[in-house]
C-alpha cells in the first residue's frame, strides 16, 4: 500500500521544469524526509501528490488507484496535507477547527458522532493542544497555530500525511515534538512525508531521506547512506562535513571565504 508518483513533470520556470520526470514512493508505516535547496521542487511535489496540482506528464496513484479517479472526499480520506503557511478560520475555538478535519468522514447532515469526537480529542492530545481546546484560534501564537494545523491533519484520519515545512514558527522543543509526532503516526501505520530544510532534523525524523535537486531525485535512502559530504556539497553548493554521533549522521556547514 503506497502513495506513488511516477515520471511526473510540472510546468517550466525560467526554461526548466519544476519537476522533471520524478518518481517516488511513500509506503504506509514509513517516515520519509524530503530535503533540497530552494527551488528544488519540494513543495511542488507535495501539491502533485495531494492532487492540488496535476502533473503535465506522469501519474499519481494512491494504493494502486489513480488519484484522479477519486472524489474530493475520497482523496481527503486518503491524504492529509499541512501546508507551509496554512490559513485557519477565525471565530472558532481550537476544538472546532481540529474537528474540521473530520469533514470527509461525515454523513449527509455533517454531524459528528461519538467516534469523530474521540478522534478529535486524540488528535489534540497528540499535537499537544488539548489544553487550548476552548481558545479562539486567532488568540494563539504562531507555534500554537501550527500545532492546531497538525492536530487537524491527524484528526482527518488519512492513510498518508504530507507535511510541508511543519516546523515553521516552532522552537526547538516543538520541532522535536513534531519529529516524535511524525514517528508515532508512521508507527501507527500512516505513510508520513516531511519537507524539511533542517538536515539534522530530517535525520532524526525519517527512515528514508530523499534529496531533491532541479526537480529530480538526487538521492534516496537511509540518512547515513544519503547524506554524504560529496552529495550535499554538490546539491547545495556549500562545503559541509558529516560527523558521526553514535551512529547518527550530523551535518556541519563549513563556511569558506566565498560564503561569508
Amino acid at each position: 500500500m503506497s502513495l506513488e508518483v511516477h515520471g511526473a513533470s510540472v510546468g517550466y520556470t525560467g526554461g526548466r521544469a519544476v519537476l522533471d520526470g520524478l518518481s517516488l514512493r511513500l509506503s504506509r508505516g514509513e517516515c520519509v524526509a524530503i530535503v533540497g535547496p530552494n527551488g528544488a521542487g519540494k513543495s511542488t511535489l507535495v501539491k502533485v501528490l495531494s492532487g492540488l496540482l496535476p502533473p503535465t506528464s506522469g501519474s499519481v496513484a494512491v494504493d494502486d488507484v489513480p488519484l484522479g479517479a477519486l472524489t474530493r472526499f475520497e482523496r481527503a480520506r486518503a491524504i492529509a496535507v499541512v501546508e507551509q503557511s496554512p490559513l485557519l478560520p477565525t471565530g472558532f475555538p481550537v476544538s472546532a477547527v481540529v474537528g474540521m478535519g473530520r469533514t470527509p468522514h461525515l454523513g449527509l447532515f455533517g454531524a459528528q458522532g461519538v467516534d469523530d469526537e474521540v478522534r478529535v480529542h486524540e488528535a489534540m492530545r497528540e499535537a499537544g493542544v488539548a489544553a487550548l481546546a476552548d481558545r479562539p484560534v486567532e488568540t494563539l501564537s504562531g507555534g500554537e497555530r501550527q500545532r492546531v494545523v497538525l492536530a487537524r491533519a491527524l484528526a482527518q484520519g488519512a492513510a498518508y500525511l504530507l507535511l510541508d515545512e511543519p516546523t515553521n514558527h516552532l522552537d526547538l522543543r516543538y520541532q522535536l515534538e513534531v519529529v516524535a509526532f511524525a514517528r508515532r503516526a508512521a508507527a501507527a501505520g500512516s505513510g508520513v512525508m516531511l519537507v524539511l530544510h533542517d538536515l539534522n532534523l530530517a535525520v532524526r525524523a525519517s527512515d528514508r531521506v530523499v534529496v531533491m535537486a532541479d526537480g529530480r531525485v538526487a538521492a534516496d535512502g537511509p540518512p547515513a547512506t544519503v547524506l554524504t559530504p560529496a552529495l550535499l556539497s554538490k546539491v547545495y553548493g556549500a562545503t559541509v562535513a558529516v560527523i558521526d554521533d553514535e551512529g547518527v549522521p550530523v551535518v556541519v556547514p563549513r563556511p569558506t571565504p566565498t560564503t561569508i
